[in-house]
């Protein structure tokens, strides 16, 4: 996703629409995780990391 709020609005409409958060939110400072399940059971896994937290490729 392109921020956290991207990641948190997904998994917002995703528990409205019937899924289930599967682990708490997890900040590790450059990525932002969420991770929900659908009404199928499929884990979907929602994150955004920093583009500055990759180092320049030379």
């Amino acid at each position: 996703m392109d921020s956290r709020d991207e990641v948190d609005a997904f998994v917002d409409k995703a528990v409205a629409a019937g899924a289930t958060v599967t682990q708490p939110a997890r900040d590790y400072g450059f990525i932002y995780h969420q991770s929900v399940a659908d009404l199928d059971g499929h884990q979907w896994e929602p994150f955004f990391m920093a583009p500055d937290a990759v180092p320049p490729q030379a």
